[in-house]
């Protein structure tokens, strides 16, 4: 009903809510632009969820949704091919990074008394390697004799990934090591991250993860920690190994990373160098204030196309 808003912008990729959208948008005149932060239904997260029922719903959006949207901000190349193969010819695309805001004042790396190593998100194996990740940090604490503690910010997983993460806990011994939370606020994350000594994302390379974009990785670098990451999908062009973080060969190797876990503990000057790296790599590719001007233009040209409906 607004007559003073041109553009309609929606995150996320549930085809109900794109349709629906597309609809009003074409009934009022208007323009439909949406986020695709990651490949449609590409990963089953839920216990009820069915792979048939999964490759159902991704071909409804693919064919059904995205030829009806009229704009799309996509965070990877991959994603851009993705949805120009789908979309209709004048459908327009622009590529705009994972975004961060500036973490102040600016985070200076510091060894603290007790080696923290912080996971935020959730606990896949698919998207994040978790039941490596388990298993190397256990490895670092009982090869190293370090105090190091493993902090979670939450338990949600499915019942077999935690079956599995329970087996190596209780393998190695390390459930002292161990905080799981519940929940945290914005401030209590923000709390995590500056106690953190380090972060690992270990991201595998399959079909999800080539064409996402992990916006934990901008996140963390923007907090100025020292990183071990796999080098998959469009992060990689951002990471430097031993400038702004460390590079995994395999997200399945835990020993590989195990070594670098105490690598960067045993290092405080490797851990300060990798940690500054990341801070810059955050401020120079991910602020948001670097895209104001390319989206804002993005959304006028769709605008201005408008009138032709």
């Amino acid at each position: 009903r607004n007559r003073k808003i041109d553009v309609i912008f929606s995150a996320g990729y549930r085809w109900p809510q794109m349709i629906i959208f597309a609809l009003i948008a074409w009934f009022t005149g208007k323009i439909y632009v949406i986020e695709l932060n990651e490949v449609p239904h590409s990963i089953i997260v839920g216990r009820f969820q069915l792979e048939a029922t999964n490759r159902l719903q991704k071909w409804i959006t693919l064919h059904i949704a995205f030829p009806l949207i009229d704009g799309f901000v996509v965070i990877s190349e991959n994603l851009r091919n993705l949805a120009s193969r789908y979309a209709k010819a004048t459908s327009k695309t622009i590529k705009i990074p994972i975004l961060t805001n500036s973490v102040v004042p600016k985070t200076e790396y510091k060894q603290h008394k007790e080696f923290t190593i912080f996971h935020a998100g959730t606990l896949t194996i698919d998207k994040d390697g978790i039941v490596t990740v388990f298993e190397g940090v256990a490895k670092a604490i009982t090869q190293s004799g370090l105090n190091i503690r493993f902090v979670l910010s939450n338990y949600q997983t499915l019942p077999g990934i935690k079956y599995q993460i329970e087996a190596v806990i209780d393998k190695y011994g390390i459930r002292e090591n161990i905080t799981f939370f519940n929940y945290l606020s914005k401030e209590e994350l923000e709390v995590q991250y500056r106690n953190a000594s380090l972060v690992i994302i270990n991201k595998p390379d399959n079909y999800r993860n080539r064409y996402n974009f992990s916006t934990k990785l901008g996140e963390c670098m923007s907090y100025g920690l020292p990183i071990i990451v796999t080098p998959v999908g469009e992060s990689a062009n951002y990471l430097q190994d031993g400038e702004n973080c460390l590079l995994l060969e395999s997200s399945e190797d835990a020993d590989e990373l195990s070594a670098k876990i105490l690598r960067i503990l045993e290092d405080s000057d490797l851990a300060k160098h990798l940690g500054e790296g990341a801070k810059n790599t955050a401020d120079r590719y991910f602020h948001y204030s670097n895209y104001g001007t390319v989206f804002r233009a993005f959304l006028e040209d769709l605008s201005v196309g408008s009138i032709d409906r």
